[in-house]
C-alpha cells in the first residue's frame, strides 16, 4: 500500500514550497530598503501570507483535486495582489497599479470562496454515499 498520497504535498514536493516561499521572500528583499518602520510589520504580514500559501498547498490530499486548485490558484493570486501593492507603495510605481491588483484580489477572492465550496460539496456528496 501507497501511503505516500497522505502526505502533505509540502513533504512530498518541497520544491513547490521552497518556490512560494523564495518569492515572498524575494519580493520582501527588494522592497525591504524602502519599507522604513514598516519594516516589521511588512514582515510579519509576509509571514502570514506565505504560510496561508502553504496551507493551501497542503490541502491537496484534503479535498477534492478541483477544490485544490482553485483554492492554490486563489492564494497564489493572493500573494501576487499583496506584492503588487506592497511593490508600488513602497518601491517602484507600477503602471495601472490599482487596476493589477484589483484583478489579482476579485479573482483570488472568488478562486478560494469556490474552491472552498468545491470542497465542502465534494466532502458533502462523499458523505451521502458512503451512507
Amino acid at each position: 500500500r501507497d501511503d505516500n498520497h497522505e502526505l502533505p504535498l509540502m513533504k512530498r514536493y518541497p520544491l513547490l514550497a521552497l518556490v512560494i516561499v523564495a518569492a515572498a521572500g524575494l519580493v520582501f528583499i527588494k522592497i525591504r530598503e524602502d519599507l522604513g518602520e514598516m519594516e516589521l510589520p511588512v514582515l510579519v504580514y509576509t509571514i502570514v501570507i506565505t504560510t496561508m500559501s502553504i496551507t493551501a498547498l497542503n490541502r491537496q490530499a484534503k479535498t477534492s483535486r478541483a477544490s485544490f486548485a482553485m483554492v492554490m490558484a486563489g492564494a497564489l493570486l493572493f500573494m501576487t495582489s499583496d506584492s503588487l501593492i506592497a511593490w508600488d507603495r513602497f518601491h517602484g510605481t507600477i503602471d495601472l497599479a490599482s487596476v493589477w491588483i484589483m484583478l489579482t484580489y476579485i479573482a483570488a477572492q472568488g478562486l478560494i470562496v469556490y474552491g472552498l465550496m468545491a470542497g465542502r460539496k465534494a466532502d458533502f456528496e462523499g458523505s451521502t454515499t458512503d451512507a
